[in-house]
């Protein structure tokens, strides 16, 4: 058997290293993309309960003859 190359025994770390750093990157990345759409969903949410209701864009003006009224 031959031995391996000093060079070859060096380099041989070098590609596990750099998906590892990938995998750290991408996890991080994940990380920060859910903490930032907690926050929109939560900005949402309060802008919802702050803001006055629109009750015109839901029910239709009262006597206006719609589907609901008895006749």
């Amino acid at each position: 058997m031959h031995p391996i190359p000093e060079r070859n025994r060096r380099r041989k770390g070098i590609p596990m290293k750099k998906l590892l750093l990938l995998g750290v990157v991408a996890g991080a990345a994940y990380l920060i993309y859910r903490q930032v759409m907690a926050s929109r969903a939560e900005e949402d949410l309060w802008s919802e309960a702050t803001n006055a209701p629109d009750f015109s864009a839901t029910y239709p003006p009262a006597g206006d003859g719609g589907s609901g009224d008895p006749q």
